[in-house]
């Protein structure tokens, strides 16, 4: 009885340990004060949980179509070598940094939406129940004003 036990708190702790490493959010993505880095393995699901936004561990962001795991939007087909990351920045941008070159990071990929000199409250990025990505700026979350979007990633035509 005692082994089963302690079998079982090992499970316990590897799985939340295993779960620790990422982190799932549902609907939107703010920024806030700060940039938010996205590690492989962190998830992004829209609010009817039909689509799944993730960075893949070969650095690639998808988007799938979770009944089938189809692709409804990748970011790129090449595998980003190194140990790569995304980050939502304040200033309206969403890019993929890697450290493949002499160990630095760069930018190895950008939805092309930075905005120099911006520093925007409230940079989103929030993944539709259409399977729809959507980079938007606001003046801070929960502002009453409406957001401006800046990019979109198609959307899933299989409805």
């Amino acid at each position: 009885m005692k082994k089963a036990l302690s079998a079982i708190a090992l499970a316990v702790a590897t799985l939340a340990a295993g779960s620790a490493s990422a982190t799932d959010y549902v609907g939107t993505i703010y920024t806030g004060a700060q940039d938010i880095q996205i590690n492989t393995g962190d998830k992004l699901y829209s609010p009817n949980h039909r689509y799944m936004f993730t960075m893949e561990y070969d650095g690639r962001l998808v988007t799938y179509r979770l009944s089938d795991y189809k692709i409804v939007y990748q970011s790129t087909l090449q595998p980003i070598q190194g140990s790569p990351y995304a980050l939502l920045k304040r200033n309206i941008s969403f890019a993929i940094y890697s450290n493949a070159s002499f160990g630095y990071y760069t930018q190895v990929w950008s939805n092309g939406t930075e905005k120099q000199g911006v520093v925007d409250g409230a940079t989103t990025l929030t993944l539709k129940n259409d399977g729809m990505l959507q980079l938007a700026g606001a003046p801070r979350p929960g502002s009453p004003y409406p957001d401006t979007i800046y990019w979109v990633s198609p959307r899933d035509n299989y409805l």
